[in-house]
């Protein structure tokens, strides 16, 4: 397996930038994992738009906006927003290729600039 890792060892941060296996390499172009443990602080992640829908999971609740969850699926645009994890986590980021949404989702159009949360089901491939 290709990947980078980094290790802050005095922040007990790992992250992870596995290659896609080729089961999904057709529809996932990047994955970046990021661990946290021992945390005393609010984690908070920056949000940004890369031209890639991005579907992410956490394993603690995180809260973007007004809303907590533990998965959020976002378009190839994204308003500039924050990720705040309060709990040690793993987080895991998978970034589609631009058609990858309406292969796996069946969406037809590009996503508003909101991300959704549990809003769209994954369709039989």
């Amino acid at each position: 397996m290709n990947r980078k890792i980094v290790l802050n060892k005095n922040e007990n941060l790992k992250v992870i930038h596995p290659k896609p296996c080729s089961r999904v390499s057709e529809y996932v172009q990047d994955i970046l994992v990021i661990e946290k443990s021992g945390l005393t602080n609010p984690f908070i992640l920056p949000l940004f738009a890369n031209g890639k829908p991005t579907l992410l999971f956490h394993s603690a609740k995180g809260q973007i906006k007004c809303l907590s969850n533990y998965m959020t699926l976002f378009g190839q645009s994204v308003f500039p927003e924050t990720l705040t994890l309060n709990d040690d986590f793993i987080l895991i980021a998978y970034f589609f290729k631009p058609y990858a949404l309406t292969a796996l989702y069946g969406i037809k159009r590009h996503m508003d600039n909101e991300p959704t949360h549990g809003k769209y089901c994954l369709k039989k491939i």
